[in-house]
């Protein structure tokens, strides 16, 4: 359902979820911020958000990516 959306879309998704999580890696250790695990990854239809400690509050590094470019999008890490 996802494809035919972004199909539809004219979205062309030339990031995965693998290389999402890379991206996101990378952008939480030049910012300083702890990589915990386990990691939650949630695919949309033009972003991809990784979120880090994902099983508790607190310590979460949060990063939205864009599907089409790979570049990111948002981020922001909750210290509590």
């Amino acid at each position: 359902m996802k494809q035919f959306v972004r199909t539809l879309l004219r979205v062309h998704a030339a990031v995965d979820r693998d290389r999402a999580t890379e991206i996101a890696r990378q952008h939480a250790s030049a910012n300083g911020w702890p990589w915990v695990e386990p990691i939650r990854v949630s695919e949309g239809i033009t972003r991809i958000h990784v979120m880090t400690n994902a099983s508790y509050r607190g310590g979460n590094a949060n990063i939205w990516i864009d599907v089409a470019t790979g570049k990111v999008v948002s981020s922001a890490y909750a210290s509590r």
